[in-house]
């Protein structure tokens, strides 16, 4: 099955690949044509991401004292209203609810920053939404020569750059002894669990930003610390987790590994299988379709 499709969706004035793309493919790779390449199905935000947006903005902000901590009620209180004032999906919403969704944020980031000052104390503050913006290295795409040819050959007669990898580390903190702190904010409905500690999915997050942070800033990987910072809506007793997360070399390379297998289907191959019985198939659109049922790689033609 092979379709032509004239016009360029998504990369127009600078080819990169984010980390949000790089997942959806990760997920299941015949959605990830379907949603991000052909564009069918555009996400637009809903009250978990309008308010996961809000909780990073302000906590970001109380790190870089754009907001006054001795406040900090007030504050969110001003900070969440402005944000439901220009948000379709709270305005819809039951006063009621959304005064909800306001007290769960503030014992959120009240309890951000009292982690700030009993746990974090010893770390000194150093950039929020650091962004990574780094060219992917010869090595990462193909150790084959002309891999990296076939790529570049790709990539160059549709976007007329080579590929560069996109993120924002959402904290960057050091301490006195040379380390660096890549700390990424998850606000959840619920606090995380075993399998959240362990989906490879949410993992490969850290272990790629750990390394273009380790290429862009030249800091060694045993300086680089990387943590999930989790902040449930309806937990009862505490409003936060810290999970420190550690990466070998090996297990780096392993996810550079699956990068470079996400170029080598997306812009030599151009196939795209569906990732059929996984768990991301629950609220998938087009389960049960002949979209998915599909099982031969989805041939791709620019």
């Amino acid at each position: 099955m092979t379709m032509m499709i004239n016009k360029v969706p998504y990369h127009k004035d600078s080819f990169h690949v984010s980390f949000s793309e790089y997942r959806k493919w990760k997920e299941c790779q015949r959605k990830y044509k379907y949603d991000v390449i052909d564009q069918r199905d555009v996400f637009e935000g809903n009250e978990h991401t309008e308010f996961g947006t809000c909780v990073h903005k302000f906590c970001q902000d109380l790190l870089a004292e754009k907001t006054n901590s001795s406040h900090i009620m007030i504050n969110w209180f001003d900070k969440f209203q402005e944000m439901t004032n220009t948000t379709e999906c709270f305005i819809k919403m039951e006063e009621k609810n959304r005064q909800i969704w306001a007290d769960q944020g503030l014992m959120i980031v009240d309890a951000f920053w009292k982690t700030r000052i009993s746990k974090w104390n010893h770390l000194i503050f150093d950039k929020a939404e650091l962004e990574l913006f780094i060219e992917i290295p010869v090595d990462i795409c193909g150790t084959i020569s002309d891999t990296r040819e076939r790529l570049e050959e790709s990539v160059n007669e549709r976007y007329g750059k080579v590929p560069r990898f996109k993120g924002y580390i959402d904290i960057l903190m050091k301490d006195k002894e040379g380390n660096h702190y890549i700390i990424d904010l998850k606000t959840a409905t619920k606090p995380w669990n075993e399998y959240k500690y362990k989906d490879e999915i949410l993992n490969a997050q850290l272990k790629l930003y750990k390394h273009f942070y380790h290429l862009q800033e030249k800091v060694l990987y045993k300086n680089i610390k990387t943590w999930y910072y989790i902040m449930p809506r309806t937990q009862t007793d505490n409003y936060s987790q810290i999970i420190k997360k550690e990466y070998s070399p090996a297990a780096i390379k392993k996810e550079l590994n699956e990068l470079t297998l996400f170029f080598n289907q997306t812009y030599i191959n151009k196939q795209f299988w569906p990732n059929i019985g996984s768990f991301y198939c629950k609220y998938c659109p087009y389960i049960g379709t002949k979209d998915c049922k599909e099982t031969k790689g989805l041939k791709y033609e620019y």
